[in-house]
């Protein structure tokens, strides 16, 4: 798990949610999980997020 910066409240996944739910967020878009990571997978030129790493580390499937 990433560590927080100093003084930050710890994240949950109630926090989460709640807040969410307060914005007006639809319950059918609110997540079943929360994993805080320390950096998400970057492209060397663009630095764009690479989705396909994201879904090959956690889906637990690789296509």
């Amino acid at each position: 798990m990433a560590e927080q910066p100093p003084g930050a409240r710890e994240l949950t996944l109630d926090a989460l949610t709640s807040h969410l739910r307060a914005e007006g967020l639809s319950v059918h878009k609110l997540p079943e999980r929360l994993e805080v990571v320390d950096a998400l997978p970057r492209g060397e030129t663009l630095r764009k997020v690479l989705k396909y790493k994201l879904r090959e580390r956690y889906s637990g499937t690789v296509k």
